[in-house]
């Protein structure tokens, strides 16, 4: 086992950390990579207990993870049965063309407890063209279903977050008609929608979705930035931002009129205002 891992810095901007993952998502996915019970395979043996010591985590935080990093973002595998965890793009990273390393990964791929797992190791270090990703098994049923509910299961699952989806895609177009229209709902939009979902309610997302509505600076953009879209209001960071009030309109006043107008004009009629006011509301 080496004493070091080896994280590229392009990480950090990596579409699908920037985009998907929150500080805590990141916080995890590195500790996956680089703990010491990491090997050269990227299959390697790590109890929940284990997880949640080092990380100093609750076991039920351990558990959401888990099934957030195989549901949502799909880059690992966890057998609750064996104990295993299986990084589905460390090769990517971590195997070489070396004889001695193909030598040394064949030994640790031998050592794999589960079937599933030690397969889709040995199809990628013998380059099958019909790599087969094992099924992220839900934490709480045992790996023994037979392939027919596992592709069951899964058409479920996906036609479901697919359906939730659509929903939140129609809130959007219905509450933010100023801004871009989405014409085709992709794997990516998907999977924002269902991030989010995991972390607020369907009235929170609406509830961000009319404060970008009612936003000069989201709606008209700045310099070159042309204003936000549908990916843009459900990136993390910008969702939390937005439900913070960070982009309100910083002119208006209770009234809707602007301060320059109801400051500056001396003579306005403020009497005729409120009753303007009241008859509007």
């Amino acid at each position: 086992m080496a004493l070091y891992r080896n994280i590229r810095t392009s990480f950090w901007t990596d579409a699908k950390v920037v985009d998907d993952f929150t500080p805590e998502d990141r916080y995890f996915y590195l500790y996956l990579f680089t703990n010491p019970h990491t090997n050269l395979c990227g299959c390697y043996e790590i109890s929940k207990s284990q997880m949640s010591i080092e990380l100093g985590y609750t076991k039920d935080v351990i558990d959401r993870l888990l099934n957030r990093f195989m549901e949502i973002h799909n880059v690992i595998r966890y057998n609750k049965d064996t104990k295993e965890i299986l990084l589905l793009n460390w090769h990517k990273y971590n195997w070489t063309e070396s004889e001695k390393v193909k030598v040394a990964l064949t030994k640790e791929i031998e050592d794999v407890k589960s079937i599933d797992f030690k397969g889709f190791l040995m199809d990628i270090l013998n380059k099958s063209d019909t790599l087969s990703i094992p099924y992220p098994y839900p934490m709480d049923t045992s790996n023994t279903n037979t392939n027919t509910n596992t592709n069951t299961n899964t058409n479920t699952n996906t036609d479901s977050k697919t359906q939730k989806a659509q929903e939140i895609l129609d809130l959007y177009h219905k509450t933010c008609p100023s801004l871009p229209k989405v014409m085709k709902l992709t794997d990516k939009r998907i999977k924002l929608v269902n991030a989010r979902l995991k972390e607020y309610s369907v009235e929170q997302i609406k509830d961000v979705f009319e404060k970008a509505e009612e936003s000069n600076f989201l709606k008209n953009g700045s310099g070159t930035w042309k204003g936000a879209d549908f990916e843009w209001i459900l990136n993390t960071n910008n969702f939390v931002k937005i439900m913070e009030g960070n982009y309100q309109n910083k002119t208006e006043n209770k009234t809707g009129y602007d301060l320059y107008r109801t400051t500056k004009s001396s003579n306005y009629d403020f009497e005729a205002l409120e009753k303007e006011t009241k008859n509007r509301d």
